[in-house]
């Protein structure tokens, strides 16, 4: 990152780290670790990427930076992944923060906002209303309604929950799944056996959400349930 892009401080938002199901299931030690990895996102030069010169950080690089042994770095990373904390880019499975993104594209949008003479609030309003009305993003909500609605309703069902089928945020994350061409089966499958995985375990239910169950980790999921299927748990 160029010197002109350094910032003084790393915004730090109290109120989401006390609320976030993931972070209030560590312990004290794997929070230390989660925020140490949160600080070297925040200084990559792609920020909120965990990435040296464009790619991602190996193992060994994170276990020296987080001093911890390859084994205990592997089950960290499991657990910080299995609960949502991170993401990874598909291109080359480089560990990112959603939240950290997120405020790098608003910080910059109102820096180029501010050069132009421009109100940054206004600026990222006329960005969120072209976004709501781009007619392929319409049209394709509208193919997938149905859809969707039979998965939350689902959900809902077998989990016990009231998750609306017209959040933006879920509807993004099940129409990326049926981009990848999975079924309503394949929803069904992963709703269930992770209700029975989860269900039971106070730490892990808060995760029984759209955000996590059809999220980057679906395929993942997806396998598990049908492994389960052939009775290879039993």
């Amino acid at each position: 990152m160029s010197k002109k892009d350094d910032l003084p401080a790393m915004p730090f938002y109290i109120g989401d780290w006390k609320k976030d199901p993931g972070v209030l299931s560590l312990d004290r030690e794997q929070k230390s670790i989660w925020f140490d990895i949160i600080c070297l996102m925040w200084e990559s030069k792609e920020r909120g990427y965990l990435t040296v010169n464009g790619k991602p950080m190996t193992d060994q690089a994170l276990s020296n930076a987080l001093n911890l042994d390859n084994q205990r770095l592997t089950t960290t990373l499991t657990l910080f992944e299995d609960l949502g904390l991170f993401d990874r880019r598909e291109s080359d499975g480089a560990i990112y923060s959603r939240k950290i993104i997120h405020i790098e594209n608003i910080r910059k949008i109102r820096k180029a906002a501010g050069s132009r003479g421009g109100n940054p609030n206004l600026l990222n309003q006329k960005d969120n209303r072209k976004d709501n009305q781009n007619p392929e993003y319409e049209n394709e909500n509208n193919k997938n309604k149905e859809l969707i609605k039979q998965i939350i309703d689902h959900l809902n069902l077998i989990c016990n929950k009231e998750f609306r089928s017209n959040s933006a945020k879920t509807i993004k994350h099940i129409n990326a799944r049926i981009k990848e061409k999975y079924t309503l089966d394949d929803f069904k499958k992963v709703i269930e056996f992770k209700n029975k995985q989860w269900s039971n375990k106070p730490e892990m239910a808060g995760f029984l959400r759209p955000e996590t169950l059809f999220g980057a980790k679906f395929e993942s999921y997806i396998q598990e349930a049908k492994t389960h299927d052939k009775g290879f748990f039993e």
